[in-house]
């Protein structure tokens, strides 16, 4: 259906987890990876993973990377 083979974002390590990761994490419910595909030649254009995991980091990280607390501070009811 999709041109999958053709795909090449130019990012070795990208187009490996897409090529022979992303429908497998996609079964697992690991990460769900979503397609734009151009409409005409069912080329594929770019691709977003979404991972149902979290990343962690320090005080001294956000600080190093000047990242807002807001942003990651997490959801209380």
């Amino acid at each position: 259906m999709y041109r999958i083979d053709l795909f090449s974002c130019g990012i070795g390590e990208y187009d490996t987890f897409f090529t022979e990761f992303a429908q497998d994490y996609e079964n697992r419910m690991i990460s769900a990876t979503h397609l734009l595909v151009n409409r005409s030649n069912a080329d594929i254009v770019a691709y977003m993973t979404l991972s149902m995991a979290s990343i962690t980091i320090s005080e001294d990280e956000r600080e190093d990377a000047d990242i807002g607390i807001s942003c990651l501070t997490p959801y209380h009811q």
